[in-house]
Parts: C-alpha cells; sequence; structure tokens
C-alpha cells in the first residue's frame, strides 16, 4: 500500500468478499513454507528475498515486537504478506472465485495459508490484540471502479487477508486516479474468539503505509468513494 510500490489487483466486476478455504481438504504442492514461495509456479521469491526476509524476521522476533507468542515461520509468513505485492496477489486468489476452483493454486500455497492463518489466530488472541473499537474507520483501496452489490449497509465476512490502512491517503494513493476507496468499520464485539484487525505496520517494509491487517474479518463497508470524487474534496478543501 505504498506509492512507491506497484499496484496489484485482481481482476473483477465486482468487488469479492469471497470464500473460505478448508484447508485439511487440500494436499500441499511443496514440502515446506521456504520451498513453496522459491519453487512457486504462480509467483516467487529470489534466495536472495527469502534469505533476507528470513534474517529481518529473526530480528523481529529477538525484538519480541509481537511479544513471545509467535513463532519464526509466523512471523516470516506475515512479513512475505506485507513486503511481497506480486506474491500476496496470487495468494489471496485463493479466497476469489474463479480462481479458488484451481486446485494446483490452493495446493501452491498450502503452508503459507495455514501458517499466516494460525499467526492472525494468535495475534486476534493475545494481550496485546488489536481493539476494533480504537478505530472509527479504516480505508481500502482498490484500483478500479467495482460494483458492491448487497454489501453496503450489512455486516458481512471477509474472507481471506484484506489490507486495510488507518490513513484514507494511502487508500487514495493505492486506488490510483481511477479506483475507489472503500471505509470499513468493525462490528463491535466482547468475543475473543473472533477475529481482530491486527496492526502489522512495525513489521512490515513500508510502516509509512498504517497497514492493518484482517484475516476471515466481520465487516461493515461505511462508504464508497471514487478517487474521483475525493480528489475534488480535496481539492476544495486545500481552496
Amino acid at each position: 500500500m505504498n506509492n512507491t510500490r506497484s499496484q496489484t489487483s485482481i481482476p473483477s466486476e465486482q468487488w469479492c468478499l469471497g470464500e473460505p478455504i478448508c484447508n485439511h481438504e487440500i494436499e500441499p504442492k511443496y514440502a515446506n513454507l521456504k520451498v513453496e514461495v522459491l519453487c512457486n509456479e504462480f509467483t516467487k521469491l529470489s534466495k536472495i528475498q527469502w534469505n533476507d526476509t528470513l534474517k529481518k524476521s529473526q530480528f523481529i522476533l529477538q525484538q519480541q515486537k509481537f511479544g513471545s507468542f509467535l513463532e519464526l515461520k509466523e512471523v516470516i509468513a506475515l512479513k512475505l504478506y506485507c513486503d511481497f505485492d506480486s506474491l500476496q496477489c496470487e495468494y489471496t486468489k485463493c479466497y476469489r472465485p474463479p480462481y479458488n476452483q484451481n486446485k494446483s493454486r490452493l495446493s501452491s500455497f498450502y503452508w503459507w495459508n495455514k501458517i499466516l492463518s494460525s499467526a492472525m489466530k494468535k495475534l486476534s488472541n493475545s494481550p496485546t490484540k488489536f481493539d476494533n473499537k480504537r478505530f472509527k474507520s479504516v480505508y481500502h483501496g482498490v484500483s478500479s471502479v467495482m460494483k458492491l452489490k448487497n454489501i453496503n449497509d450489512q455486516i458481512h465476512k471477509y474472507y481471506g487477508p484484506l489490507s486495510t490502512t488507518t490513513d484514507i491517503f494511502v487508500a487514495r494513493s493505492m486506488a490510483g486516479s481511477k479506483g475507489m476507496i472503500i471505509e470499513i468499520q468493525f462490528p463491535d464485539s466482547d468475543n475473543r474468539d473472533l477475529p481482530s484487525p491486527i496492526n502489522v505496520s512495525q513489521l512490515s517494509a513500508f510502516p509509512e503505509e498504517h497497514e492493518i491487517l484482517c484475516f476471515n474479518q466481520s465487516i461493515y463497508v461505511k462508504k464508497v468513494m471514487l478517487s474521483s470524487e475525493f480528489d475534488s474534496f480535496k481539492y476544495l478543501q486545500d481552496a
């Protein structure tokens, strides 16, 4: 979610909430997470990128920025999601039709999905969990204008990972001039077993993005604004 990074998106006429993945029904294509991201048929990391991510993840773990409850592989899974756009894009397609019908794709991202799911669950249940009530809104930039059929004014579950930000200007940067900005809120709940949005800016290579990561999260779409509308409003404010 940074204006210095390339914008990746999943082509669609409608913004999709996704569909759940039954990981126990999937056979992993690769032996472990490292092999999965180095040899993935859809997109892959170089060995240099992997080694760099490993070193940075080890440092984050040593600093205990997320407490002592995450394993190294879980920090790596989070960092892979935050730092590598093309990898993130291909992985999130596992939750979106029609891509989720491709068994090879699901098998190719088996370990990452399993480990990232585990990390987000631990963070949601941790003493340092991100409190939904602390935020009036977060924002998600979409690089093209899409329909939001039967989504507005209702609480829905968004399946898989969803990158949002507390900074609407970051969302506008990600949306581009021809996209749109979705304002998202979270339903109030005292149930600690429900997923919580997590502030991952501390481990991201782009902390200025103020990224809030959601995973299988219940959301409420408060408002949708075209980038052009946002720009016109900002122009009037600055005038």
